[in-house]
């Protein structure tokens, strides 16, 4: 799958928010979107979701202009993980992910025999065997979001579109979920995804978009746009890219270290 924005402006009622947004992924790629709080993140997702238009510019999807296709399309194509999801009733795991599956279920409203497999498979492939009855509202924060991307993958999606998928998770959990997506991209699937973190875009060797306010957006390798000089721009906030070594590969790897001591750090 390739997905392509071109010379995308994004916003609501004909305001621009984000304009300018050109990029192209494909399939096994993981595209992170940083940038700080209202700058535009959000709306960039729900124009590729296809929940607002753009005002101009065209999202593509394997060289076809996606306005025209019906909800059912896309999501054959793209699955969406929202920060949090808490459910009205304790469903169990299983109906959780099964609830993934609506959009195929046979026309007697049942699961059939591959249904059944298909969600089998993926309470294997999370590691939730031991949460499969258990109710979902009982489980910690990481073992839902796992839950959460169990049930997008249901859909059986080429592409998975995640916000902020480790936001208020311990960091053993953001770890977790951290390998879980680098998985799946090993595999072939396209990850999108936002995060406040740009460490998560170099863990994951991301394309990246990041977006300011007032300036052209930059799209790049993540260590090619993740600079000091971009994060101050974005961040309003001064923060130390450096280079250490991963005492287990022996290779140097580049961390993010915020700068502390006052207001002047953000002028």
């Amino acid at each position: 799958m390739i997905l392509e924005l071109n010379d995308l402006c994004c916003g609501y009622n004909g305001k621009a928010i984000i304009k300018d947004i050109r990029v192209s992924v494909g399939s096994g790629d993981v595209f992170c979107i940083l940038g700080e709080n209202g700058v535009g993140k959000s709306t960039l997702f729900k124009t590729i979701l296809k929940l607002i238009p753009p005002i101009s510019g065209k999202v593509n999807i394997d060289g076809a202009d996606i306005s025209g296709w019906s909800a059912k399309k896309l999501a054959s194509y793209c699955a969406y993980v929202a920060q949090s999801h808490t459910p009205p009733f304790p469903y169990s795991v299983r109906e959780v992910i099964m609830t993934g599956r609506m959009g195929k279920i046979n026309a007697f409203g049942r699961p059939g025999k591959k249904d059944e497999e298909i969600v089998d498979g993926l309470i294997e492939e999370m590691d939730l065997r031991d949460y499969e009855n258990r109710p979902y509202t009982e489980l910690s924060g990481g073992e839902r979001q796992l839950v959460m991307i169990a049930r997008a993958l249901a859909q059986e999606p080429q592409c998975l579109v995640l916000d902020e998928p480790t936001a208020n998770l311990d960091y053993g959990n953001k770890v977790l979920v951290l390998n879980t997506l680098q998985r799946l991209a090993n595999r072939g699937m396209t990850i999108i995804f936002t995060t406040h973190d740009p460490e998560q875009a170099l863990l994951l060797n991301a394309k990246t978009l990041v977006l300011f306010r007032g300036r052209p957006p930059l799209f790049g390798n993540a260590n090619s746009v993740i600079t000091e000089k971009n994060l101050k721009r974005a961040y309003n906030a001064r923060i130390r890219v450096v280079e250490v070594l991963d005492e287990e590969t022996f290779q140097q790897v580049r961390v993010c270290i915020p700068m502390l001591g006052g207001e002047e750090n953000r002028t």
